[in-house]
């Protein structure tokens, strides 16, 4: 191990730290550039030193296939050819392995083939075909039905919480019973408007509420008692000394709207859950649809994994025995149903709620929002372990001190950040490089269209003073804000090199290919009323 011997002394004391913490949870925050994917192998190679394991003992888990691979390269590099035993995975990747190993517990669908989302799309509409008219879902213009997309989307954000359309049904029924249950007190409690004489009345109102709220189901908080919660915060939020109440107004009105009557009731008492109710059965009739052809979809993966473990103690117990050591890579990324799988395989009563996991981190570079990921699940991590170790890392390796500066005073005006929830903790940057000319200026402008405005202007002021226009690049988080940049680049006569990935389903040849085929669909089935839609 002359290879560990060499990179260990190249890290500094908080690296050696979480390397050294090999027994017990322990939460890594790592702020960019501050040398996880370093720590992370030196890790394994230090498990493989001190722990009483081989290398297929130890499971690492990351969010993309590049990341897999540059661990193992550079896991490689420190321990050699035992770099190709150890468990490096996707969560997707780990999902399939698990399916593909063990299918006896996989027997209530056949997995037999992977579904993309156009594919998906399709099933789905043919489901939409089906609706009846009157059903809530089943709106059209032309030929689209309007909430077709919402409804796949919807679909994959319960799959990503791991939620069976059954499961979902429940919770929707647990949610309407309480709020049949509750409408009577909250039509006489809110007949007045808020004000800090009716505290005891809102405090009774809390305690009614509270007796009709059920436990949380599939780990997804209850819809009675989030109502409950958001009402004690808005009493504990009002000066009974004073004359009005806007917390509790504002809770009302989150919460609530008049009917016909004029009383108050739950905004989701009507359209809204019977929407999902419809969802619900759609999505029951997706996955059906999806068995009976031995189709699986990108979310599957991890749902189905989900509840193998949750249900087969057998398959749990297996897993946990063979990966004694687990690590998770941007674990800010993580969604519910990963999450789960995470406990699942940490479990185990042996491990007296202090199982080998060493998650690393960092909540304010989550960025899979849309994949239902959740940067809180950091904090839950200290919350469901046993006295888990916390090592914040804060020597910067990739900027200089300039932007670490500028980008901290931009990420600490955000809300629920576990710095502001951890007092013990500190994300306050380092930085080890410098440049010369190192300034990062911070502009604030009034409106987007005048930063499009500034930007142009601050290009060509740069040319004109000599700068090479291939020596000055524009950022941003989404396409289309360079998009509407171009006009103001253009009014400029600034050349650009603009590159960016297209969408070929969005093509209109492929739109008119499209249309074609479902007309050419339409009418060997003999269905005349969509050919002449189409045509």
């Amino acid at each position: 191990m002359v290879e560990f011997n060499k990179e260990y002394l190249k890290l500094n004391n908080k690296q050696r730290q979480a390397v050294d913490t090999i027994d017990g949870p322990l939460l890594v925050v790592a702020g960019p550039g501050t040398g996880k994917t370093q720590l992370l192998s030196m890790r394994v190679a230090n498990l493989l030193q001190k722990a009483d394991i081989t290398p297929n003992n130890i499971l690492c888990i990351t969010f993309t296939d590049n990341a897999a691979r540059n661990m193992r390269d550079r896991l490689e590099t420190i321990i050699g050819q035992a770099a190709y035993h150890v468990g490096i995975y996707t969560f997707h990747s780990f999902g399939t392995d698990i399916i593909n190993q063990y299918p006896a517990y996989f027997t209530e669908r056949a997995l037999l083939q992977s579904i993309d989302d156009l594919g998906s799309y399709e099933i789905l509409r043919s489901i939409f075909e089906t609706l009846a008219h009157n059903n809530p879902l089943s709106t059209k213009v032309g030929d689209e039905y309007i909430y077709l997309k919402d409804t796949q989307s919807t679909i994959s954000w319960l799959k990503q919480n791991a939620l069976k359309p059954e499961e979902l049904m429940q919770l929707l029924k647990q949610n309407e019973a309480f709020m049949e249950e509750t409408t009577k007190y909250i039509a006489q409690t809110l007949t007045q408007p808020p004000s800090t004489k009716l505290l005891s009345t809102y405090k009774d109102l809390a305690s009614k509420l509270s007796s009709k709220t059920m436990k949380g189901m599939f780990e997804f908080s209850n819809y009675g008692a989030q109502c409950v919660s958001e009402l004690l915060d808005a009493i504990d939020h009002t000066d009974p000394n004073g004359r009005f109440a806007p917390a509790i107004t504002s809770w009302r009105n989150n919460w609530f709207e008049k009917n016909n009557s004029g009383d108050y009731q739950f905004k989701d008492n009507h359209k809204a859950l019977q929407k999902m109710k419809a969802v619900a059965v759609i999505y029951k009739d997706m996955q059906d649809a999806l068995s009976k052809r031995g189709l699986f979809d990108f979310d599957d993966m991890i749902m189905e994994v989900v509840h193998a473990l949750e249900k087969y103690d057998e398959l749990k117990f297996n897993l946990q025995e063979r990966y004694q050591y687990i690590l998770i890579d941007e674990f800010q990324d993580t969604n519910k149903a990963q999450m789960r799988i995470i406990k699942a395989l940490g479990d185990n009563p042996v491990n007296e709620g202090r199982p080998n996991i060493m998650a690393v981190g960092d909540d304010d570079q989550a960025i899979y929002g849309f994949q239902g990921a959740q940067s809180s699940n950091m904090l839950d991590f200290l919350h469901s372990y046993n006295n888990a170790e916390l090592v914040a890392l804060t020597d910067n390796y990739r900027s200089t001190q300039s932007i670490l500066d500028v980008s901290r005073s931009l990420v600490t005006q955000a809300d629920n950040r576990l710095e502001t929830e951890i007092d013990t903790i500190s994300k306050d940057l380092v930085a080890h490089s410098s440049l010369p000319n190192d300034i990062v200026e911070q502009n604030v402008l009034p409106s987007e269209l005048q930063q499009y405005q500034w930007i142009a202007e601050k290009i060509d002021y740069y040319i004109k003073q000599g700068t090479e226009p291939r020596e000055i690049a524009v950022i941003a988080p989404k396409h289309k804000y360079l998009e509407r940049l171009m006009p103001y680049i253009g009014s400029k006569q600034i050349p650009v090199a603009y590159e960016r990935r297209e969408n070929i389903l969005d093509a209109p040849i492929i739109k008119q290919i499209t249309t074609l085929s479902e007309l050419t669909d339409a009418l060997a089935r003999n269905d005349h009323i969509n050919a002449d839609a189409l045509m």
